[in-house]
């Protein structure tokens, strides 16, 4: 199921590679917890985001990065 929160953070991360922090700042929410179990979790969960490094989640430059799937969303919200 697509929501409001996954809408916003597939046409953030659709620009490229980002962080926590970078994404956090873009959609205007300062509360790390809520944000990713709000935007993150569920959008990494259904396959629409991933981590750039998959094995090392505690990497100092993890960031994450739209997927295929992900992609194919992003498209038909810029159609």
């Amino acid at each position: 199921m697509v929501n409001v929160n996954l809408i916003k953070l597939i046409g953030i991360t659709g620009e490229g590679q980002m962080s926590v922090k970078d994404i956090m700042q873009a959609v205007h929410l300062k509360g790390r917890d809520n944000f990713l179990n709000m935007y993150l979790r569920p959008a990494t969960s259904a396959g629409y985001v991933r981590l750039l490094y998959p094995g090392r989640p505690q990497h100092l430059q993890q960031k994450y990065l739209i997927t295929e799937k992900g992609m194919t969303f992003y498209r038909q919200l810029n159609a």
